[in-house]
């Protein structure tokens, strides 16, 4: 299961958004993220033995001069500067 649970949510990934670059990549990242949930939610209801999977999720896009951070569920990001949080 944890292997479709992966396969799923990478797959959620498109390019959205209009306006300045920053607008785009923080619209792309949010709408990956969702696709992804309903892509692994949907994938959970088609089969008696995946039903109620979920997943964590934790990610950072970095672009030039910024970071957007993503996290669905209990998995965290943490910002370390010279080894410490």
């Amino acid at each position: 299961m944890a292997r479709l649970v992966s396969a799923t949510s990478t797959r959620g990934g498109r390019s959205y958004g209009t306006g300045s670059a920053h607008d785009r990549d923080e619209v792309r990242l949010v709408m990956s993220v969702r696709r992804a949930g309903r892509a692994i939610c949907d994938a959970s209801q088609r089969q008696e033995h995946t039903r109620g999977m979920a997943t964590t999720f934790a990610g950072v896009l970095l672009a030039p001069g910024m970071a957007y951070i993503a996290h669905v569920g209990d998995s965290r990001v943490y910002r370390m500067r010279g080894g410490k949080q």
